[in-house]
């Protein structure tokens, strides 16, 4: 089972036990939003491969709204770390990566997980519950 975990800012990312069975929608400006990072970790893809795609097919991208980069510190062994460049992609944004992907079985899962997420926290929020 998951949990709910406050990160920097207040955002609330649900968890799971296994990074790679992560639920991964965060709430930014009333909107549920996914870290391209915590995606390729549970598509068990280089998340700078994930970026490249998403340069490439960056007009397509915006089609489905404004895509919002950000920059993050990335780990070393030694300690400290490189900026990291992100994407928080919307839903529709999130579902067009997935898209572009190959369909191997644990990309199927993380598209099942996905649309089920975004559907409980649609439901929630139309409840007029915070689910994020």
């Amino acid at each position: 089972m998951g949990a709910m975990k406050k990160a920097a800012g207040g955002l609330r990312i649900h968890t799971a036990a296994n990074t790679q069975d992560a639920v991964i929608l965060s709430q930014i400006g009333g909107e549920a939003r996914i870290d391209s990072r915590l995606l390729a970790v549970s598509m068990g893809k280089d998340h700078g491969n994930l970026m490249e795609l998403v340069k490439k097919h960056l007009a397509s991208f915006e089609q489905f709204g404004h895509l919002r980069f950000q920059t993050g510190v990335g780990k070393r062994v030694q300690g400290g770390g490189n900026p990291e460049r992100f994407a928080m992609l919307g839903e529709d944004q999130a579902y067009f990566l997935l898209t572009l992907t190959r369909n191997t079985e644990r990309t199927v899962a993380l598209k099942v997980r996905l649309v089920k997420a975004v559907g409980e926290a649609r439901r929630a929020a139309e409840a007029g519950t915070e689910y994020l």
